[in-house]
């Protein structure tokens, strides 16, 4: 099995592939029985990561954080996988996929925000838990729209964009306390296909897991035989995937190693 992430040149999920629109090969050799077993536009599982900035400027805001986040937890329904990060100097996982402990987080909350909060590394940890869930992946953003010279200090935004792109998570940032939007915030949505809130506004979040459950999803997972031999995984055996849609085509090339036996 293979998991492909099919894309345009702006970052468009291609959706409705088939077999007849791959030539997968190994080392230049074409592979055989080339099957797509889960389509791009398959319904799929959603698991959300709830990121909550941390800081002095959202102090004042701790009963709006708290409702936010219950609010999202409500829209988003039992069915999605969820789990909340807090965005500090260091970010720490403050709730595991479906432990969430009301009085804890209040808790966190009610405690004086972290001057030296970072963005970079909050992203960077919420996605890092996405990586081992299929399906449809996410980042509900609370923030106060305000971001410090240092919140980008050991990634920069362009890497932080990129690591959402490259594992296919969105991000939607909702905005406490702001009545304008953020320039770095607002280019990380737009890179990853996600869409900005402001919490105050009439609408709310009414329409947030309408526009996460519509979102379409880039990846497939695709079957084929393989003609070459593993040497007991100690081989590294290259891997080529062209695809053709509609007179265009794309090309990139991967890798892996085989099992440990030949069979």
């Amino acid at each position: 099995l293979m998991e492909l992430t099919v894309e345009d040149v702006l970052g468009t999920p291609v959706v409705g592939l088939s077999a007849r629109n791959l030539f997968i090969t190994e080392g230049a050799v074409p592979v055989k029985e080339v099957s797509v077993v889960l389509p791009g536009s398959a319904p799929r599982p959603l698991s959300v990561v709830i990121l909550v900035e941390d800081s002095p400027e959202l102090d004042s805001f701790d009963k709006e954080l708290s409702l936010a986040i219950e609010n999202i937890m409500g829209v988003l329904g039992p069915g999605t996988r969820i789990t909340i990060v807090f965005a500090r100097e260091e970010a720490t996982v403050e709730a595991e996929f479906g432990q969430f402990d009301r009085e804890r987080i209040q808790k966190l909350i009610q405690r004086r925000g972290d001057p030296t909060w970072k963005l970079d590394r909050g992203v960077r940890t919420a996605v890092t838990e996405l990586l081992p869930e299929r399906g449809r992946k996410a980042i509900v953003f609370l923030g106060s729209g305000t971001v410090r010279d240092t919140a980008f200090g050991l990634y920069s935004l362009q890497e932080v964009t990129a690591y959402c792109r490259n594992n296919g998570v969105k991000f939607y940032p909702v905005y406490l306390g702001a009545s304008q939007k953020n320039q770095e915030i607002e280019y990380i949505m737009r890179e990853t296909g996600g869409k900005s809130y402001l919490y105050f506004d009439p609408e709310g979040l009414k329409t947030l897991y309408r526009e996460i459950a519509a979102a379409k999803s880039s990846t497939y997972v695709v079957r084929y035989t393989s003609p070459s031999q593993s040497d007991f995984g100690l081989t590294y055996i290259p891997l080529e995937v062209q695809v053709l849609h509609y007179k265009r085509s794309g090309r990139d090339e991967s890798g892996y190693f085989g099992p440990l036996d030949n069979d």
